[in-house]
């Protein structure tokens, strides 16, 4: 026993490494064995489309047309799993961010007092944390073409 939780679901883990390889790799074959063989097309055919990668219409036919349309409409804001949990008080935060349909992203810093928020609430700041009426330490708008 490793006295760690349960993984629970892995497919993020697994889609963003099966994106990262189709984004050089040809074909889906040597990844047959050990998933599904609709589940691989699809995804190929996600990561050759979003990535701008060959002929878009050949990857569309890979996929059903409505989740193709969903796809050419879809907006992503993803977050790498390569980014950092955890920062030291005097560290700057630096994330990336994997973007598309995305125009205009506007991100907002805000400055925590962890030490009263941890009085008030007993448990440590989440993602569940209530922002409504709080003024932004710094904002930036980013542009994309």
């Amino acid at each position: 026993m490793t006295l760690f939780p349960a993984i629970g679901n892995d497919e993020p883990v697994v889609r963003s490494y099966l994106q990262h390889f189709f984004l050089t790799e040809m074909t889906r074959k040597p990844y047959e064995p050990y998933l599904s063989d609709v589940y691989l097309k699809h995804i190929f055919a996600e990561t050759k489309i979003v990535h701008s990668l060959g002929d878009p219409e050949q990857w569309s036919t890979m996929l059903p047309p409505e989740k193709f349309q969903a796809l050419k409409q879809r907006v992503d804001l993803d977050f790498a799993f390569s980014n950092k949990q955890s920062f030291t008080a005097n560290e700057p935060v630096r994330l990336d961010l994997f973007v598309k349909n995305v125009p205009t992203l506007i991100v907002k810093v805000f400055q925590i007092n962890t030490f009263n928020y941890y009085q008030q609430n007993n448990h440590e700041v989440d993602t569940d944390i209530n922002l409504d009426g709080l003024v932004a330490n710094q904002e930036n708008t980013e542009r994309y073409e």
